[in-house]
């Protein structure tokens, strides 16, 4: 958090603002305490942006989306408890909750373990029941907007985004989203519903099994390709998991699983809500960073003491089951005579049941407690609509078996109906009354061993990326702690430079930029309280001395910079939140981060400019080039008066682009393509897959010699089993090719070509990062530690 800044309101509403918790594309969240003060509940207040508040559109969707927004109801999604959507600047509040998201626990403390990943899938996947039920689809579930609380993962950021998409749509026929988990359909602009919510939730799940966005990272444009039209890698995703993942991200949402095979492929899962110690089930760090962030949020607000966790309550398999032919609706528990007291009101806040576990059908009622049910999928479900309103009637069936699930025990302790207005899942109905929970000894929580000790916690920090200095004996890589420099004849780091300080950290994103004798690095750093705040960070090898200065504050995720040859300057990719801006390349002094001037991106022959993917510096300076949807974007930086040029490579995603010496070279979806900049930037393609490589293969990374004549490239086959490295002539003649069961997310090519510096992972294994130093015929020739966290 931070201090409010001048600009910032005071109040808003009944809402005393205290702080900033962040900002993002849709506005400001402030920390804020009832005006009353007493014991009532901290918010989160969202300050809706001027240029939404000031669209007469955009109030109506979001009153509407607001109305929606309210009536959802569930231990795992952070309630809505006000708004305003009629003043001068609209806002939102939902409780407050005090804990780290998804995002930064996994980039911070590596991967889940597979127990803590089935709670963590059963939590989001009734989160999200309890979003459809009200006729809401998400639209944007991502890992920063899943929050880790002491009751159990908590979704946020629902009810508001279908208005802004609306919007942005309207505006620039673009649709809003987060390109790495949004579904096909969403990505394409066709009309989405709550399976296009089932998307992201398997690439939210498959980043915490294995710290990898589904389709990788990069430029927007060829992000969003991929998602269209590649297949994810799962390796890495546990095999419990693995169905159920690949089946969330099938791209015909048809083919995506019905509530009730979510139901099986998560039973046995404990969901965590009261205890002794409510954070059992996530990894030994992220659990104490959760108890943390919670007791210095109680510290701030000492008037204001915190939301007591609800009682554990298990998901697990129950005797007996139902039967398949069975129509099974949603409906509320109903009470013993002993229970019941005076009614709810319909509009109070839900309380979590004790009652409700996960039941499977076929369950042998013998079977030991820690025995997985087998899979029994069965079409118990079915529509249907009341025939006086078309919606799915909430009246009590005769049926007295139970079916508690994963999916809808908010809809069984509220009685919501699940309706929503698009697609096939129209008036879905679950029902029946609540068993006994299952003991804790019968279904526990998971937890760490009891043997566990400080040191099983450390993990690997990911190396993000890597680069020689200058020549073939020493390099860099770059991770979530900082910088660590390495020399060949020794097998650990001999510096380390540290890291940004919080809320800045190194993630995927964090790409290095490198002068030619290697003294000056740079790279960007990420704040995880908004998505638009970010800095570049550059190092002085020689003296170990570095520089940090802010991006403008409305530049979302730069993901590209590159440095000049002297090191005095830095160019940054910006690609502006605001969409009345295009995105541009940003020239920076390396000291003092001095703006010096902006460099316009050209347009292709249809008169586009599209989006700045990675950029390169020529060795002398003169010229900067940016790998583009149209072709290689080349600018002049020694004269503004040259207008940008737009070097044509026909399907390019703007992708890699590496340069070495006067050799540039960058990727589309079927070639390489070559520019020889002594020849005045003579073109040369060969194709893609050349040799061996799979048809459907990806190349994610390409490095290339000071000469030119090597180019290296790795990827892997779409069905994720096999990695490949390759080396190619300039000509495209293969040299060299091996195909392992490798996952190659950094590579790097030494200046004389006769070196290869490239981290992996095994794929299928839960083997730590490795950091291998290879030789032109790919054969290992030393390997390196990274130092745990």
């Amino acid at each position: 958090m931070e201090p409010l800044r001048s600009e910032d309101p005071r109040s808003l509403g009944p809402y005393r603002l205290l702080s900033r918790i962040g900002a993002g594309g849709m506005g400001v969240v402030f920390l804020a305490a009832p005006s009353e003060g007493g014991s009532a509940e901290p918010a989160a207040v969202k300050a809706i942006r001027s240029e939404y508040a000031e669209d007469a559109e955009f109030r109506s969707r979001f009153a509407a989306e607001v109305d929606l927004a309210r009536r959802v109801r569930g231990p795992y999604t952070a309630r809505v408890l006000d708004a305003d959507t009629e003043g001068t600047r609209p806002w939102l509040a939902t409780e407050y909750v005090p804990g780290p998201s998804l995002h930064e626990a996994v980039r911070r403390n590596g991967p889940f373990p597979e127990d803590s990943l089935r709670v963590l899938a059963a939590g989001l996947a009734e989160a999200l029941a309890a979003i459809h039920s009200v006729g809401l689809v998400h639209r944007d579930l991502k890992p920063s907007n899943v929050l880790l609380a002491p009751r159990g993962p908590q979704v946020i950021d629902f009810g508001i985004a279908r208005a802004v998409d609306a919007t942005v749509f309207t505006r620039t026929g673009q649709t809003l989203g987060t390109p790495a988990f949004m579904s096909p359909e969403q990505a394409t602009g066709r009309t989405v519903d709550p399976r296009s919510d089932l998307f992201p939730f398997g690439g939210v799940l498959l980043f915490a099994a294995t710290g990898r966005q589904p389709f990788g990272g990069g430029d927007p444009a060829a992000l969003l390709y991929r998602v269209v039209n590649e297949e994810p890698d799962l390796s890495g995703v546990p095999e419990s998991l693995m169905d159920l993942v690949a089946a969330c991200l099938a791209k015909d949402p048809s083919d995506r699983p019905t509530p009730r095979e979510m139901t099986e492929a998560l039973s046995g899962a404990t969901l965590p809500l009261d205890g002794s110690d409510p954070t059992e089930w996530l990894p030994p760090v992220v659990a104490t960073r959760v108890m943390e962030t919670v007791a210095a949020a109680t510290r701030m607000l000492p008037a204001l003491p915190p939301t007591p966790p609800p009682a554990t309550r298990p998901l697990a398999p129950e005797p007996g089951g139902t039967p398949e032919t069975e129509v099974l609706p949603y409906e509320r528990a109903t009470p013993s005579p002993a229970e019941a007291g005076t009614e709810e009101p319909a509009d109070a806040p839900a309380e979590p049941s004790k009652e409700h576990v996960l039941e499977t059908p076929e369950k042998d009622a013998t079977a030991s407690p820690s025995a997985k049910p087998a899979p029994a999928v069965s079409e118990a479900l079915r529509r249907e609509p009341d025939p006086a309103n078309g919606t799915a009637s909430s009246a009590p069936t005769s049926s007295g078996a139970t079916l508690g699930v994963t999916i809808s025990v908010v809809a069984l302790v509220l009685g919501v109906v699940f309706v929503v207005d698009q697609g096939d899942f129209s008036g879905w109905s679950i029902g029946g009354s609540a068993p006994e929970a299952i003991s804790e000894e019968e279904s526990p929580t998971p937890s760490a061993s009891p043997t566990e000790t400080a040191a099983d916690s450390e993990y690997t920090p990911r190396i993000l990326d890597t680069a020689f200095l200058g020549d073939s004996d020493r390099f860099a890589a770059l991770t979530e702690e900082g910088l660590y420099i390495y020399e060949t004849g020794s097998s650990e780091a001999v510096e380390h430079l540290p890291g940004p300080e919080a809320p800045f950290v190194f993630e995927d994103d964090s790409v290095l930029a490198t002068t030619p004798d290697g003294t000056t690095v740079a790279t960007v750093a990420f704040s995880t309280r908004a998505e638009e705040e970010s800095q570049v960070h550059v190092w002085d090898i020689e003296s170990s001395e570095k520089h940090a200065f802010p991006l403008p504050e409305q530049t979302y995720r730069t993901k590209s910079l590159a440095v000049s040859p002297e090191g005095a300057t830095v160019y940054v990719q910006e690609r502006p939140v605001s969409h009345d801006r295009s995105q541009e390349a940003v020239a920076y002094r390396s000291d003092t981060g001095e703006e010096l001037y902006r460099l316009p991106p050209p347009e292709d022959q249809d008169g586009r400019s599209g989006n700045i993917g990675e950029l390169g510096v020529s060795r002398d300076g003169a010229l900067l080039f940016a790998a583009m949807s149209g072709g290689l974007a080349v600018w002049n930086t020694s004269s503004e008066s040259v207008p940008p040029e737009m070097w044509e490579a026909p399907n390019s995603n703007g992708g890699e682009l590496e340069i070495g010496g006067n050799t540039v070279v960058t990727s589309t979806r079927d070639y390489v393509w070559v520019w020889d900049l002594n020849s005045a930037g003579d073109t040369e393609r060969f194709p893609l897959r050349q040799g061996t490589i799979k048809p459907k293969a990806h190349l994610a990374l390409l490095a290339v010699n000071d000469d030119g004549d090597r180019i290296f490239g790795a990827g892997h086959a779409l069905d994720g089993e096999v990695g490949f490295q390759i080396v190619w002539d300039r000509e495209g003649e293969v040299l060299t090719q091996t195909d392992e069961a490798r996952e190659y997310h950094a590579l790097s090519a030494s200046p004389d070509g006769d070196r290869l510096l490239g981290a992996y992972l095994s794929l299928g294994q839960h083997a730590p990062e490795l950091l291998v130093l290879m030789d032109e015929k790919l054969k290992t020739v030393q390997e390196y530690e990274v130092p745990t966290g």
